[in-house]
């Protein structure tokens, strides 16, 4: 096992598992983005990483740029394999097999479903088939399927989430800092009745 860093007690192996990287003056935000985020480049992410000692990062794809994953990918090719990983945004009804294996060897490990940044609404089942479809696409690459969704959409998962094949991860603690009126939600504290899941 590797000695850890003495000035952070980081492992020298250590990864940043969640960073957005925004710049909109080599990739425009699209049309439809909710938000304009200051810009956030990939050398300015690796610069702060460098400075906690963490030197592997993964990238996530936020919603400002919709599809639209060049920015990101952009980032994986210049970190490389060895040091960076991606999450990924798809339309799961058009996306090409043969595409997500390019990503892959690039280190795109998963694929995000964000409704909470969009503010999208969907009913329980549409959720459900959503969900079904993103991990039916994904399902042969062994990917994490990230759900940035309202901790109050959760429980219409449950019966879900089981059955897909894939690993699930609830992006930014299901927004659980922003939900209201989720006080009658109980949430079972291991994830959809699986241990280490």
């Amino acid at each position: 096992m590797a000695a850890s860093n003495p000035q952070t007690g980081l492992s020298p192996n250590a990864w940043d598992s969640h960073m957005h990287i925004v710049d909109p003056d080599r990739y425009p935000l699209a049309p439809d983005a909710q938000y304009k985020p200051q810009t956030h480049t990939l050398s300015e992410a690796m610069e702060f990483e460098s400075s906690v000692g963490i030197p592997n990062i993964v990238l996530v794809q936020p919603s400002i740029y919709g599809y639209d994953n060049s920015c990101l990918l952009e980032g994986l090719r210049e970190i490389g394999p060895q040091h960076g990983r991606g999450i990924v945004t798809i339309d799961p009804q058009s996306i090409r097999p043969e595409k997500l294996l390019e990503w892959h060897r690039l280190g795109v490990r998963g694929v995000r479903l964000n409704l909470q940044s969009v503010d999208k609404q969907l009913t329980p089942e549409e959720l459900a088939e959503s969900v079904r479809q993103h991990a039916r696409a994904i399902f042969h690459l062994n990917w994490v399927l990230q759900l940035y969704i309202p901790l109050s959409s959760v429980p219409a998962l449950l019966s879900v989430v089981p059955d897909l094949g894939v690993r699930i991860c609830l992006d930014h603690f299901s927004a659980r800092v922003t939900v209201h009126g989720c006080g009658s939600c109980v949430i079972d504290p291991t994830p959809f009745g699986k241990k280490a899941y």
